[in-house]
């Protein structure tokens, strides 16, 4: 491992076969590459980092577009964004109520407190959060394995308020053989996908079937 934070030096030779298995699970190709500057690190270092680039493997494999391990012995996968919620409340519901999105504490996104006062500003948009909280809590209790939402929120000088969310779940994979690893990783990336499924597809409803 490289001592920059989130950098690969080496690669293992067991990421190949995963490469390999990934790619011919999701039906789209991945590659091995280093975490790029945008890329939401872990609390430890990277051992390996996969992930698809081409757009048109990204809209077939939204439920895995990033997967890595890091060195505490778990396996990541992460879909792609699913939206970032300050341009959909400024196309959806005006500038005005845009300001009181603004004045939200969009850095700590993911607190219920924060998440229920915009689900009060913005119901549509809260229903397909919540919409979203309930496809990964139903998959994880099927599962037993740990999907979450994760959010990314605050404020840059080039694009101003932002939010962004996905999904990833987390695979502990430690002391496991390359076999049944390969397993376990295809079992979470079956996971993501019935729970962005269930969540819409990685698409914003509209309001009239935000039931379905």
């Amino acid at each position: 491992m490289s001592s920059e934070f989130g950098r690969v030096q080496s690669v293992p030779k067991e990421v190949e076969p995963i490469r390999i298995a990934i790619s011919n699970f999701a039906h789209v190709k991945y590659g091995v590459k280093e975490p790029e500057p945008d890329f939401p690190p872990p609390l430890n270092g990277v051992k390996w980092f996969i992930r698809t680039d081409d757009l048109r493997d990204v809209k077939r494999a939204e439920y895995a577009v990033s997967i890595w391990e890091d060195d505490t012995g778990s396996v990541w996968i992460q879909s792609a964004g699913l939206g970032d919620l300050a341009e959909l409340v400024s196309s959806e519901y005006g500038i005005e109520l845009y300001r009181k999105f603004a004045k939200l504490n969009l850095r700590n996104f993911a607190s219920r407190s924060v998440r229920e006062r915009f689900a009060t500003l913005f119901p549509t948009l809260g229903a397909y959060l919540a919409k979203c909280d309930e496809s990964v809590e139903e998959v994880s209790s099927k599962t037993g394995l740990r999907l979450q939402m994760k959010f990314s929120g605050g404020f840059d000088e080039r694009v101003g308020e932002y939010v962004l969310f996905w999904m990833t779940v987390e695979l502990d994979v430690k002391r496991l053989d390359l076999k049944p690893k390969i397993e376990k990783i295809e079992l979470g990336l079956d996971a993501m996908r019935e729970a962005l499924q269930k969540a819409g597809g990685g698409k914003w409803c509209l309001p009239t079937n935000l039931g379905a």
